[in-house]
């Protein structure tokens, strides 16, 4: 927070280590600017079957945020498809001054201080908040994102691109 304060860049772009994917993210901060958001959340659509894993994003017909549920029980499909929902990426860009604030707002809570359960919840209702579908730099077939956050997904990834890749 404070590294932010002092260099005070425009825009901030906040990446999940522990994934895999190929990714512009030159293109979503354009989406960003031009839609004038505050934050903006990178969004893979999932199968409504998996959804459950993920936070799950509810967007209106112009991709703007209107809810947030991480890991639900019963999670909401996308607009224009009853078999999927939007799954956060872990992928976003704020505004440091509205990232700033959310961030001293928390502080003062109760919470977990987790993106997902706690900061941007609290953000969509009163800012500007857009879903950015990823669209997967490989230009394969299927988008190719997975979560290695443990040994078997990252072995598991391993495998996966052994096999889209046979050179690999």
């Amino acid at each position: 927070l404070y590294s932010l304060q002092r260099e005070n860049p425009r825009h901030v772009i906040i990446l999940s280590g522990d994934h895999v994917y190929k990714m512009d993210y030159a293109k979503m901060l354009q989406f960003h600017i031009e839609r004038g958001a505050k934050a903006t959340l990178a969004t893979l659509e999932v199968p409504l079957g998996d959804a459950h894993r993920f936070g799950i994003v509810t967007v209106d017909e112009a991709d703007r945020v209107i809810g947030f549920n991480e890991k639900p029980s019963q999670p909401a499909p996308m607009p224009g498809s009853s078999d999927q929902a939007l799954a956060s990426m872990g992928v976003y860009i704020f505004e440091t001054e509205a990232l700033v604030d959310a961030l001293e707002d928390d502080a003062r809570q109760d919470t977990q201080h987790d993106f997902g359960k706690n900061i941007i919840p609290t953000m969509f209702p009163k800012l500007p908040v857009f879903s950015y579908r990823f669209y997967d730099e490989n230009r394969k077939a299927a988008k190719y994102w997975r979560d290695i956050g443990t040994l078997d997904a990252y072995f598991g990834a391993n495998m996966d691109l052994c096999y889209v890749n046979p050179e690999f």
